[in-house]
């Protein structure tokens, strides 16, 4: 084995590999002839897109050659009339072959004023535009280990939405992690704490309450639910506190939707 040639080692490992997929993983043995078309106005431009594109095809291990002679041959080729007049042929697996067909990738990619980004395509490597409100469910999650970028994809989401749509943003933040972006981006930061001047009024109530037809309603259901989450015991509250509560607010709020 030491006065094998080096390159035929290879050749010979690639090759029992080669058997191994054929034999044992499902694999189909194609002949596929690759052509790149470079096209170019003058002959310097087509010379210098030539050299990109052999440039990029190194970086992957793979050589480019010219069709000299063959030019017109390789231009019919590439043609969609489903004519191969290039004799240049490469076995290929159909793993391999399968990269080669474009619509096996599935893009998203949305044309609109409102589409955001939200990152490259992994196979195709072809940007990720999408408009989350034309979508049948707009939600999102984001999920991902410490460290790994959450955050920041977070808030490069909300910088997006910021200066592409007219949404309102509104950030629940505990940790008070994105008070510097609401600030730069000359938002409002409301503090909520037992120290902070500022409170949040839950027996608040406005016109747009509610869609409904009845705000009072709603209302008395969420000052219920909160008196029985304060004061109420294991057991809750009891059916008469449960009817003063109600009466009550009926009683406030009407007067305030009665008002001009």
């Amino acid at each position: 084995m030491d006065i094998i040639p080096s390159d035929l080692a290879t050749y010979g490992k690639d090759a029992k590999a080669l058997l191994k997929e054929l034999q044992s993983q499902n694999e189909r043995m194609f002949l596929l002839t690759f052509l790149v078309m470079n096209t170019g106005r003058t002959k310097q431009e087509l010379e210098n897109n030539v050299f990109q594109a052999v440039s990029i095809a190194q970086k992957h291990n793979c050589n480019l050659v010219r069709l000299d002679y063959q030019q017109e041959q390789g231009l019919m080729s590439t043609l969609p009339l489903a004519s191969n007049l290039i004799e240049i042929q490469r076995g290929m697996t159909t793993s391999s072959t399968a990269i080669f067909v474009p619509f096996t990738t599935q893009e998203l990619f949305q044309n609109g004023k409102e589409a955001l980004y939200y990152g490259l395509n992994a196979l195709s490597n072809n940007m990720i535009m999408v408009d989350r409100k034309k979508l049948k469910n707009p939600n999102a999650l984001i999920l991902g280990t410490p460290g790994s970028g959450k955050s920041f994809s977070a808030k490069r989401e909300i910088a997006n939405a910021f200066l592409v749509t007219d949404d309102d943003i509104i950030i629940s933040d505990p940790e008070s992690e994105y008070s510097p972006l609401v600030a730069r981006f000359g938002g409002q930061v409301i503090k909520i704490s037992p120290t902070s001047d500022q409170y949040i009024n839950p027996m608040d109530i406005n016109m747009n309450y509610s869609d409904d037809d009845n705000p009072i309603a709603l209302k008395a259901d969420f000052i219920l639910s909160l008196c029985e989450l304060i004061v109420g015991n294991k057991e809750g509250l009891r059916p008469v506190e449960k009817t003063v509560i109600d009466r009550c607010i009926r009683q406030i709020y009407q007067k305030y939707f009665e008002s001009p």
